[in-house]
């Protein structure tokens, strides 16, 4: 976890359409397909809803240009670890580096297989979410695991073979997302007084845990 090296230390292996494909499969993950639901039980209507994605994604572009400045002034590898040993002391950079490991990566992509798993058992009947002890619920675990290590195995046979299938799927993911929001929009028969901002049935802590997802 030592923050270490210089600014060419690490050979560039990745162009810019692959870095901003990287950038944009970091921003939309699979949470979107998980997280609107919760967004819009705990919100009144839609159009709350659309207004904390605006709110999200305007805090994210912050938090970017600040990572920007960063990268520009510290060009070395190590990332926020590097950021946060410089900035304040190494002990916090180390902290922050082992909470990536243990809870900041790990936990997303955990939850990020389980999605998907239950998107799969969904199309085929399933129960997406089924309840713990049962055969289908270890069922579940077992394909999750299995889609980690398959990811894991692609990574480890090199950047060329990880960043080929990266393209793919966030190019997939956007082409999905967007193929979504129109065909709603084309299709649907509502109408855009959905999109009013309410306040009912909503408390503070609903809110601020929505903002959250």
């Amino acid at each position: 976890m030592r923050a270490t090296g210089n600014a060419d230390s690490l050979p560039r292996m990745i162009g810019v359409k692959t870095a901003t494909i990287y950038v944009i499969a970091n921003m939309i993950g699979t949470g979107i397909f998980t997280t609107s639901g919760i967004m819009a039980s705990m919100l009144p209507n839609a159009g709350w809803v659309i207004l904390y994605w605006v709110i999200g994604g305007l805090i994210a572009i912050c938090g970017s240009l600040c990572y920007g400045e960063l990268a520009t002034r510290m060009p070395q590898n190590g990332g926020e670890t590097l950021y946060l040993s410089r900035l304040f002391h190494p002990g916090v950079g180390f902290l922050s580096g082992w909470t990536s490991l243990t809870v900041g990566f790990s936990a997303p992509i955990a939850a990020s297989s389980i999605a998907c798993v239950a998107y799969l058992m969904a199309s085929f009947g399933m129960e997406p979410m089924p309840a713990a002890g049962t055969t289908p619920y270890f069922v579940q675990k077992g394909i999750a695991i299995l889609l980690i290590a398959t990811f894991t195995g692609i990574h480890y046979a090199g950047h060329r073979v990880g960043t080929f299938t990266q393209n793919i799927l966030t190019t997939a993911k956007v082409v999905l997302i967007i193929g979504l929001g129109s065909a709603g929009v084309l299709s649907g028969a509502g109408d855009w007084s959905r999109l009013s901002f309410g306040t009912s049935h909503t408390g503070e802590l609903a809110w601020g845990t929505a903002l959250l997802w």
